[in-house]
């Protein structure tokens, strides 16, 4: 084997583990905390859907989310927790019944938004979205 095209690839790996660490931002200082609780539809757990937490200007630094899964979210599990400060809650809830195309099943309900203050420690967020009449 040749010394030489081994060195050339040792170093390539490198590169390429040190742009991984710059691009996920492994030197952040924003102390995260943990977000769970529960998310309704028309009084009824959502089965599946994604939560988004977006930093409003001014505020947090990054993006937190969580997956809904049976009604329950928590962002220690899979998903990316909050730093301190405000954010835009947006919320995507779905049937639970994959299809050919989605494989979280059809929408429940047009995004839902409100918004939500982290204070830096953990906290629970309950979130109940209510079924609008047709025509509104």
């Amino acid at each position: 084997m040749n010394p030489r095209a081994t060195t050339t690839r040792l170093t390539a790996r490198a590169g390429l583990v040190l742009a991984l660490f710059l691009v996920v931002g492994c030197g952040s200082d924003e102390k995260l905390s943990q977000v769970s609780g529960t998310v309704t539809y028309d009084g009824k757990p959502v089965p599946a859907g994604t939560i988004f937490f977006d930093p409003v200007a001014g505020g947090a630094k990054s993006q937190g989310f969580a997956t809904i899964k049976n009604g329950e979210f928590d962002t220690a599990q899979g998903g990316r927790g909050l730093g301190a400060g405000k954010f835009q809650v947006r919320v995507l809830g779905f049937d639970g019944k994959e299809a050919n195309d989605a494989p979280l099943g059809r929408s429940l309900f047009p995004e839902h938004t409100q918004s939500h203050e982290q204070t830096g420690a953990n906290a629970t967020l309950d979130i109940k979205v209510l079924k609008t009449p047709k025509g509104q």
